[in-house]
């Protein structure tokens, strides 16, 4: 499932970091320690994060990447998921699988630990430096500099059979059994399990944003930041809400999908009443004092956010200020994947837009 990037009466808001700490608030996983789904603490977030940069959901655990290159992990760790090795620093993205983690850091390397039965942890010899990884069930994926995929770990249904002929990938996901990848022209492949129509790729959809692999169905986004969704749509986590639009970043989970959109709202969609049985898990609802998101994870039952107190409030201290005028100018022309909250109107870099958003938000957040 791609993590960035998973019902009932018993609601699971988690204990979550307000809008001045942080702002990293999570949702769902059910009941804690009660029924098939239960909640693990996955979406009770820890109260003492430093500054976020990145977010991973799991199966049943979370990760946090703080900005200091330092990881956080919490939930369930039976397999030790979320056991991180001793020394681990420098990471520059987390991933979460069901029941393990990868960490990726700045010099390439591949840290990972947790649940290793079907060799998902077992790095290949000689893969040398990546760029980017993203966590299967039980399988990994790797995107070499020149764009090359690689997988290991579980293969039954041949979701680490990178097709030989997919070329360059510039963005890649993967779900229980299967992988999704968008190739450098947009165009979509997906391979593995097909038992919902999860590698169907509909014949007409062409170069699109963004592919996510949820647990048996498939995201993308459109170049006009829509949603198109296809796969096992048992609890309508393949149908997409009417009128969804401006959509920037989109996961799934086992029974749900998520999209998070320009503006910084979350809609979530799929099982949001009660799956097999009426087990709660409550990862659609989105909670009403969420505020404006800029990140998104999805995971198996829950769902997780980054969330900035207001637009402008660059560190999320409650205030757009001095502080924040500065970090705009310090960060001009930068990358705005660097330094997502910098980019306040989330069009991709930093420049005069967002100055124009924090002096026209001065002051103490609403």
């Amino acid at each position: 499932m791609k993590r960035l990037m998973a019902i009932g009466a018993a609601a699971a808001m988690s204990a979550s970091v307000s809008a001045q700490d942080f702002a990293v608030r999570s949702w769902g996983g059910g009941v804690i320690d009660q029924g098939a789904y239960p909640n693990y603490g996955q979406s009770i977030v820890p109260a003492d994060l430093g500054q976020v940069v990145g977010l991973s959901a799991g199966g049943y655990h979370s990760m946090a990447l703080q900005s200091d290159g330092s990881v956080v992990c919490w939930g369930r760790n039976d397999f030790g998921q979320c056991n991180m090795p001793d020394g681990l620093d420098g990471v520059v993205q987390v991933v979460a699988g069901h029941v393990f983690s990868l960490a990726l850091r700045a010099d390439g390397v591949i840290a990972a630990w947790g649940d290793n039965s079907a060799g998902q942890l077992v790095v290949p010899a000689g893969l040398g430096s990546v760029n980017r990884v993203e966590a299967g069930y039980s399988f990994t994926l790797a995107r070499t500099p020149g764009g090359t995929l690689r997988a290991w770990g579980d293969n039954t249904a041949g979701q680490c059979n990178v097709p030989l002929d997919l070329g360059a990938v510039d963005d890649f996901s993967a779900g229980r059994l299967h992988a999704i990848a968008r190739r450098i022209d947009g165009t979509v492949r997906a391979w593995g399990s097909n038992s919902f129509g999860q590698i169907a790729v509909p014949a007409d959809i062409g170069g699109v944003l963004d592919v996510a692999g949820g647990n048996y169905h498939s995201l993308v986004i459109t170049p006009q930041e829509t949603v198109r969704c296809w796969g096992n749509n048992l609890y309508g986590q393949s149908v997409v809400p009417s009128g969804l639009s401006e959509v920037i970043a989109v996961g799934g989970g086992e029974y749900h999908s998520a999209a998070l959109r320009r503006d910084g709202t979350v809609v979530c969609w799929g099982a949001n009443v009660a799956i097999n049985n009426g087990y709660p898990s409550n990862q659609c609802i989105v909670p009403n004092d969420l505020g404006r998101a800029d990140m998104l994870a999805v995971g198996g039952y829950h769902t997780m956010v980054h969330a900035v107190a207001c637009l402008g409030d660059t560190n999320n201290d409650g205030a757009v200020d001095g502080i924040d005028l500065a970090t705009i100018l310090t960060r001009w022309a930068q990358s705005a994947t660097k330094f997502p909250n910098a980019d306040c109107n989330r069009d991709g870099v930093i420049d005069g837009s967002d100055l124009s958003i924090v002096l026209g938000s001065w002051g103490v957040c609403p």
